[in-house]
């Protein structure tokens, strides 16, 4: 008896219906998870899978790197709002994407992200990459399936305590060229 034979009968189906075609078809939901992979003693984040609330204290610097991971299998942006208050303004500067453990189960177009520095003004938050699916396959503990945006966090002058939210928008209308 052929393989072809076996299965349909496990199937329940007679075997002269082997001339027929069984389609089955699907759609997997959008999904994408957003964290912080550079935490340390100035740094420290608290992430809700959509978000990231990055606190920087004691920084010694007006400029501080973040990186965040990103994993997603549908378009999204990530934005920054400036938690902070009054006039003060702080910035993200030098955006990039890289992977972040290889490219087994990247898009052909996961790295090509539209990065944008922006100026951060207090509770309005600005796109600062955006870009279409990443991941072709995994889940959220596939080392091969995420990106890494890097990023430097510019605090105003005098500031050694301050709080960003990163937050993920998902969707098909949020891909690099929309």
């Amino acid at each position: 008896m052929s393989t072809y034979a076996c299965f349909l009968i496990a199937l329940g189906l007679p075997a002269s219906v082997s001339a027929q075609t069984i389609r089955v078809t699907g759609q997997i939901p959008c999904a994408g998870q957003l964290d912080l992979a550079n935490s340390g003693p100035s740094l420290r984040g608290e992430s809700s899978g959509r978000s990231v609330l990055a606190r920087i204290t004691g920084a010694g610097e007006d400029r501080v790197p973040v990186v965040l991971s990103l994993r997603t299998n549908c378009g999204y942006r990530v934005a920054a709002t400036w938690m902070g208050t009054g006039d003060a303004h702080a910035g993200i500067a030098e955006p990039t994407v890289s992977p972040a453990n290889g490219t087994g189960h990247l898009t052909p177009s996961a790295l090509n992200a539209r990065v944008t520095p922006a100026e951060l003004v207090p509770g309005a938050p600005a796109v600062c990459v955006a870009g279409g699916a990443i991941s072709i396959g995994g889940n959220n503990t596939t080392l091969d399936n995420a990106v890494l945006i890097r990023l430097l966090l510019q605090l105003p002058r005098g500031e050694s305590e301050a709080t960003v939210l990163f937050t993920l928008d998902l969707g098909p209308s949020t891909s690099a060229h929309n």
